[in-house]
């Protein structure tokens, strides 16, 4: 696990002894504008994301593929029916047509982590 999303583990677990003290939220990645990822396959894929969070484009051997956002379950998922890319904290997963172009992507930096609001 990242040193930094284990410090905000540990600091959210420490205030939930704390009455009163309670993070009202669950720890989250902040997804910079771009990201760097070393895949488990080799290779790099590279996210650029829009300052509005409504489209990215993935970079892999050369290839690049701009994506809308789309709704799911991960923390972000974007699509066009045939590419998929997932970002969920510092993994990501580039899919198309069902099948796994680049797997087990982790961020080459650690990206920070911040308790976000619960609605």
């Amino acid at each position: 696990m990242n040193p930094n999303r284990w410090r905000a583990l540990v600091v959210f677990g420490a205030l939930s002894l704390l009455p009163g003290c309670v993070p009202s939220g669950l720890p989250t990645t902040v997804l910079p504008p771009q990201i760097q990822y070393n895949c488990q396959q080799g290779g790099t894929l590279t996210v650029l994301r829009a300052p509005d969070g409504r489209q990215a484009e993935a970079i892999m051997q050369g290839r690049r593929v701009a994506l809308p956002r789309v709704d799911s379950a991960a923390q972000e998922k974007y699509g066009n029916g045939r590419v998929t890319l997932y970002l969920d904290g510092e993994t990501a997963l580039l899919t198309e047509d069902s099948m796994v172009l680049a797997g087990r992507c982790t961020s080459v930096s650690a990206l920070p982590v911040v308790i976000q609001p619960s609605n």
